[in-house]
C-alpha cells in the first residue's frame, strides 16, 4: 500500500512539486513548444487589469469545451555536490468537457535519460481510465477513486482555472495588449506572496487529489519550502473573457536540514539528502477551440483495478 501511494504522489504532484518529493519517474525529455507570442501595446480599453480578470474568472465557468496543451519544466539544482542539476519536462495535450470530462495524452521525461514515459488517461465523468507506457488500459474502480488514488490528477488542466479565482486576491499589472496567434490579448500578471505555495497546490488540485497519508507528508514538506517570485501571466480575450494561456512561474527552495525523518520506521540522517534545493518551476497552458464539438469515448477492454502500482508494472 505504500508503494502504490508513493508512486501516486509523485505522479500527481508531478505538475508542480514533482521533485520535491523524489519523484520516481525515470524518462526522457518532451519537447517544449509554446505558442508563439510577439507584439506588445498599450492597451485602450476602459476596463481596469482587476475588472478583465473578474470577467475571465465567469467567462471560464461558463465555458463547455476547449483544447489545451500544457507544458511544464522544472529545473532543480542542489547545493550537494553529489547531486547534479536535473530538468523535469512534461508535455499534456487534451480536451476537456466541463465539468468532469476529460481526454490527455501526457508524456513526462527527464532531460538525461531516454525514452520518455508516455501515458494517457479518460475521465467519463464516473469512471477514470489511465493508459500505461505498454499501451494497456486500466480503470479504476470506485473505492480507488474515491480513496484519491488517481495519479494524474495533478495533471487535469481543468483544475488551473482555480488559479484565476486565487489571482482576484494578488497584486496585478496591467502590461497592456499582446498579439499571440493574430488576436489580441489582454496581458495581465498576477504576483503572490512567498508563502502562497500551500494556496496554489489547492487551487490547482494537488493537494486534495492525493489519499490523506500522501497529503499529510506533503503539508510537512511544504513547511521547509519557500517560494521566490511566484507569478500568474494570463493572456485573455477581452471580446470573450476567454484565457487563451496561462503561465505560472517561480522559484521553489527547499530546505532539507532538518531532524532525521523516519521511513519504513527507520530513522534517516538528514545527511542523505542535500541540504537545500532549488526548483525553478514554470508551467504554461494554451487554450483554444472554445466550445467546438468533442465527444470523449471510454477506451474498451480496460482492466479493473484498485492497485495503482498495478498500472505501472
Amino acid at each position: 500500500m505504500k508503494v502504490r501511494y508513493r508512486w501516486c504522489g509523485s505522479i500527481a504532484l508531478g505538475i508542480m512539486v514533482l521533485l520535491l518529493l523524489s519523484a520516481c519517474v525515470s524518462a526522457n525529455n518532451s519537447s517544449q513548444t509554446n505558442t508563439a507570442n510577439t507584439g506588445k501595446t498599450q492597451s485602450t480599453s476602459t476596463k481596469t487589469a482587476q475588472q478583465v480578470l473578474e470577467s475571465s474568472v465567469t467567462a471560464m465557468k461558463q465555458l463547455k469545451t476547449t483544447h489545451f496543451e500544457m507544458t511544464t519544466v522544472n529545473q532543480v539544482s542542489s547545493s550537494s555536490p553529489s547531486q547534479p542539476a536535473t530538468t523535469m519536462n512534461l508535455k499534456n495535450t487534451g480536451d476537456l468537457i466541463f465539468p468532469d470530462q476529460l481526454s490527455m495524452q501526457l508524456n513526462i521525461g527527464q532531460a538525461s535519460a531516454n525514452p520518455s514515459l508516455k501515458l494517457a488517461e479518460i475521465e467519463t465523468g464516473q469512471k477514470i481510465y489511465i493508459q500505461n507506457a505498454k499501451g494497456k488500459w486500466f480503470v479504476l474502480d470506485n473505492a480507488a477513486a474515491e480513496a484519491g488514488a488517481n495519479p494524474l490528477a495533478g495533471a487535469n488542466v481543468s483544475n488551473y482555472n482555480n488559479l484565476l479565482t486565487l489571482a482576484e486576491k494578488a497584486k496585478l499589472t496591467d502590461n497592456g495588449n499582446a498579439t499571440m496567434n493574430g488576436v489580441t490579448l489582454r496581458h495581465i500578471t498576477a504576483t503572490f506572496g512567498n508563502d502562497a505555495l500551500h494556496d496554489l497546490l489547492t487551487a490547482t488540485g494537488q493537494l486534495n487529489a492525493l489519499p490523506a497519508p500522501e497529503r499529510t507528508k506533503l503539508e510537512q514538506a511544504l513547511k521547509n519550502a519557500k517560494l521566490q517570485n511566484p507569478e500568474l501571466h494570463l493572456w485573455i480575450d477581452e471580446a470573450t473573457s476567454y484565457v487563451h494561456r496561462m503561465e505560472l512561474k517561480f522559484i521553489m527552495n527547499v530546505n532539507n536540514s532538518t531532524a532525521a525523518t523516519k521511513s519504513e520506521g527507520k530513522a534517516v540522517s538528514a545527511s542523505v539528502t542535500p541540504s537545500t534545493s532549488s526548483t525553478n518551476i514554470d508551467t504554461t497552458i494554451d487554450y483554444s477551440k472554445f466550445n467546438d464539438p468533442v465527444k470523449i469515448v471510454a477506451p474498451t477492454g480496460a482492466v479493473s483495478t484498485s492497485d495503482v502500482a498495478q498500472i505501472f508494472q
